[in-house]
Order: structure tokens, then C-alpha cells, then sequence
């Protein structure tokens, strides 16, 4: 029988969803029992800012202010846990960016919701987590809800 992959780097991609959450609680336990690092990425998506109705710089900060939101729950979750997660915030399409950062951090397992907020957001992180699936190069964990 093979044995397991040794995961040292685990990169959670969150939206602050509850889909989100439960892909973090994975990730956190995931981390502490491989003793690995763990990195929470949260990506503004700069094209939603253009259909939000609002000025294109307010949006933005909206959407940086719920991804610095999203990444402090998740540095509460890992520190509840005995662990601590690197928040990384950045902008552009979500999908390239979580590819992208786990490149570059050297991630060797990539963790993420199957599912975002809401019924738009269903359908583009649905996408984002189809994206990651086929151009990262690394395994990823599409963490889906029970029962669905």
C-alpha cells in the first residue's frame, strides 16, 4: 500500500462563506495533525467590483474589508486550534490567483468550498473551485457541505 503524502504547506483559499468556514475547519485540522503550515488566502475579485452598483473604489473596499474579515476568522479558528495561519489578501481573478500563491508559497495540498455566498456566488466559486482542480499542481480538497 502507498503511503500518504507528507503535507508540510496547506493553502486554504476562503471567501468567508459558510462553505468557507467548513473548508477551513478541514484545513485547520488537516494542518494540525500533519504538523504542516498553513496559509489562508482570501482573493478580491476586481470584476465583481464593476457590477455592484457602487463606485468602482468603494467596492473594492468593501470587498478588501470582507476578505481582511474573512482571513481574521480564519487566524482565530487556527490559533483556537494551536495553530498559526499567514493571512495573504490579494487581488484578481480568484481561480489564477489561489493557482498562482500556491506556486509561489510552495503549497503542497490546496484546500477550498465547493460552493461561495449566495446564488451568483455559487456558480463563480463553483468555477473557481473547478478552475484550481485542473491547473494546480498540486492536490486539491473541494470540501463539500453533508448531505448535498
Amino acid at each position: 500500500m502507498a503511503e500518504l503524502p507528507e503535507y508540510r504547506k496547506i493553502l486554504l483559499a476562503t471567501d468567508g462563506s459558510e462553505q468557507a468556514g467548513l473548508a477551513a475547519r478541514h484545513a485547520v485540522a488537516l494542518a494540525r495533525q500533519a504538523g504542516a503550515t498553513l496559509t489562508a488566502l482570501y482573493v478580491v475579485d476586481a470584476h465583481l467590483a464593476f457590477g455592484l452598483g457602487i463606485h468602482r473604489d468603494d467596492a473594492l473596499r468593501e470587498l478588501r474589508e470582507d476578505g481582511e474579515r474573512a482571513l481574521a476568522a480564519v487566524v482565530e479558528l487556527a490559533r483556537g486550534a494551536g495553530l498559526d495561519a499567514e493571512p495573504e489578501l490579494c487581488e484578481g481573478r480568484p481561480g489564477e490567483e489561489i493557482v498562482r500563491v500556491s506556486e509561489r508559497g510552495g503549497a503542497d495540498l490546496i484546500v477550498l468550498g465547493s460552493d461561495g455566498q449566495g446564488a451568483m456566488e455559487d456558480i463563480l466559486l463553483g468555477s473557481v473551485s473547478q478552475y484550481v482542480v485542473h491547473h494546480a499542481h498540486v492536490p486539491v480538497c473541494v470540501v463539500r457541505p453533508p448531505n448535498r
